[in-house]
């Protein structure tokens, strides 16, 4: 595999890894002092915390499914003639897609529900 090849899979998979790294610590700490900003008794509130902790939850999912599709296309093929990994094909397009759309929908309902945690 050349190195254009070997580098394009690498800066993918750390960028996955990355991803999947700020969507399980944002989890974390909305989750850890979720009692500070979250008022219960406003129910709009609540929806945003759990739907982005979901939308997170989801670009996790998504995440190892992608490093695992990695794992999958880097491994030699049995009876392949190119058996060299992409990183545009769509086994590994596809969660990697679903992982960064997820978190970017996550990130936008958490700063929502930051705004509206400080009143804005």
């Amino acid at each position: 595999m050349d190195e254009r090849r070997k580098l394009s899979i690498e800066i993918a998979r750390d960028a996955s890894k990355s991803v999947l790294t700020l969507s399980t610590s944002i989890i974390l700490v909305t989750v850890t002092f979720a009692k500070e900003f979250i008022d219960v008794t406003e129910q709009g509130v609540k929806d945003l915390a759990l739907w982005s902790w979901g939308l997170f939850f989801a670009s996790v999912a998504f995440g190892v499914w992608t490093l695992l599709t990695f794992a999958g296309e880097i491994a030699p093929k049995k009876g392949a003639e190119d058996s060299t990994p992409l990183v545009w094909r769509w086994s590994i397009r596809i969660p990697a897609i679903g992982q960064m759309l997820t978190f970017l929908i996550g990130l936008v309902f958490v700063v929502i529900l930051a705004a509206k945690a400080i009143g804005c």
